[in-house]
């Protein structure tokens, strides 16, 4: 199976909560975590902007393929012991659309519901919560296959550098 980076939002009690979830079903050869306000997302991730890392996860495969939000599920759970079969429940016409608008939802009230469930926030900023965010970057640019995976093929690079010491 290919690597892939989950990029979350790490200030939501929420996500932090399903990221070592996901962490604990799933192999770290093939998948990473990193949270959205890290400095290194900026340097390995360039043209994934604050904003379209804020509005939802995003996955970034291997081969450069970015994906965000709902669409990234069946890939994040095709890497989860316990959890692929369900995976195979997106060929259904429907399903995919189904848990699209579900995670939307989640995604849009993730602090509310980390409140909800006693898990808030961080101590981690983000650039959406200060006045200089108003001048940022574009939220509907995509990043280019070329740059994702470059930046990806650098990220695979450093890691094996500090694995192999």
């Amino acid at each position: 199976m290919e690597r892939a980076v989950l990029i979350y939002d790490g200030a939501c009690g929420l996500c932090r909560a399903a990221v070592r979830q996901v962490g604990q079903a799933s192999d770290p050869d093939h998948l990473e975590f990193l949270p959205l306000q890290a400095p290194e997302r900026g340097h390995w991730f360039p043209d994934l902007s604050d904003e379209a890392c804020m509005r939802e996860m995003v996955l970034v495969l291997q081969d450069g393929r970015v994906l965000t939000g709902g669409k990234a599920l069946p890939h994040l759970l095709r890497r989860m012991k316990g959890w692929r079969w369900l995976a195979y429940a997106f060929a259904v016409p429907g399903v995919g659309l189904a848990a699209g608008g579900a995670y939307c939802l989640v995604a849009r009230n993730r602090y509310n519901l980390s409140r909800a469930r006693g898990t808030s926030r961080s101590g981690l900023t983000h650039p959406a919560y200060s006045n200089s965010s108003k001048t940022g970057g574009n939220i509907s640019r995509r990043p280019t296959a070329k740059s994702t995976t470059r930046a990806l093929v650098t990220r695979l690079k450093l890691t094996s550098l500090f694995r192999s010491k």
